[in-house]
């Protein structure tokens, strides 16, 4: 079972781990490339304890699981994203306007839908139909079994990852 969140340790995190290195971040975007005990670490939800802002609020926030992986990502052409399904859960939407700033970029449609009385059938259905889906979502991570791991849709149903690839609607 996961702590509560920690204010504090999350200010003091965003201290050690984030300020030393704002000056070499870009201003949209940042690639993380956790090692160790990091690998568990979300860090979209540390706190610049100057701003009081989560780091997800200034950059989106990316992982990759080597630096090789990085390079060779940033080496690639992005495919141009005209059309996104995004899959949300109201309340991080209403704490992020992660979804509605999405809406705000010149030439992308956005086909919202929201979590909220989503079965795990319409959640299949819905991500197995998208050429490109962007899931804003609550889950849990497995570490010992990646593919065990889920996402929370609905009144508290929880879809494993291992579901959604079978039915080719995750990577």
């Amino acid at each position: 079972m996961g702590q509560a969140f920690d204010e504090t340790s999350a200010k003091e995190l965003h201290t050690y781990l984030i300020k030393p290195f704002e000056r070499y971040l870009g201003e949209k975007h940042v690639v993380i490339v956790p090692q160790g005990p990091l690998v568990g670490l979300p860090f979209e939800a540390l706190i610049d304890a100057d701003e009081g802002k989560f780091l997800a609020e200034k950059l989106a926030v990316s992982y990759a699981p080597n630096a090789a992986f990085v390079m060779k990502a940033l080496e690639k052409k992005t495919p141009g994203a005209s059309q996104v399904t995004a899959l949300y859960d109201e309340k991080i939407e209403r704490d992020t306007h992660e979804i509605k700033h999405m809406e705000q970029i010149e030439g992308l449609q956005v086909t919202p839908h929201s979590s909220k009385g989503m079965s795990a059938e319409k959640t299949i259905k819905l991500l197995g139909g998208a050429k490109i889906a962007h899931v804003l979502l609550h889950g849990k991570y497995h570490s010992d079994d990646p593919l065990q791991s889920t996402v929370k849709i609905g009144a508290g149903t929880d879809l494993r990852v291992n579901i959604l690839r079978q039915q080719n609607c995750w990577p």
